[in-house]
């Protein structure tokens, strides 16, 4: 893929429950690298509460893809900004799973209040809006 891109720029990972998304941004905040993989972290979740093995591998899979990608634009896993939303905030092994891809791959993945998961939304859905004016909705389909 060439050579390193220069140290400014930025990736963040989304964690859902259906799907985890890639979005690597230069300097100015334009978008250089977006991916998006269906993973299906919460299937199976409520009738259990943990998250299902196989799920977990893929998953596992993925961020470390994830986190090579970013690296080939000059972001370290660790200072890669990444959240995870309503299944883990369900999942009874979600600690334990994250715990484990902060310590084989390098990214620190924290875990969101649905208030900030709101929040998030909101700011993400504006950031590119000249002068948003009310009223405004914003609908989050989740996943």
């Amino acid at each position: 893929m060439g050579a390193p891109h220069p140290v400014s720029h930025r990736a963040a990972i989304d964690i859902g429950s259906n799907s985890l998304l890639l979005v690597v941004v230069d300097a100015d905040g334009r978008v250089v690298h977006d991916e998006v993989t269906v993973v299906g972290l919460g299937r199976g979740l409520g009738e259990r509460g943990v998250m299902a093995p196989d799920r977990l591998q893929a998953a596992e899979k993925v961020l470390t893809s994830y986190a090579a990608t970013a690296r080939t634009f000059g972001v370290e896993p660790w200072s890669v900004r990444a959240v995870a939303t309503s299944a883990a905030r369900r999942a009874l092994n979600a600690e334990t799973f994250f715990a484990r891809i902060q310590r084989d791959i390098g990214l620190r993945v924290r875990i969101v209040s649905g208030e900030e998961e709101a929040l998030l939304t909101w700011r993400g859905a504006l950031v590119d809006l000249p002068a948003p004016t009310p009223p405004l909705l914003v609908v989050d389909l989740g996943g």
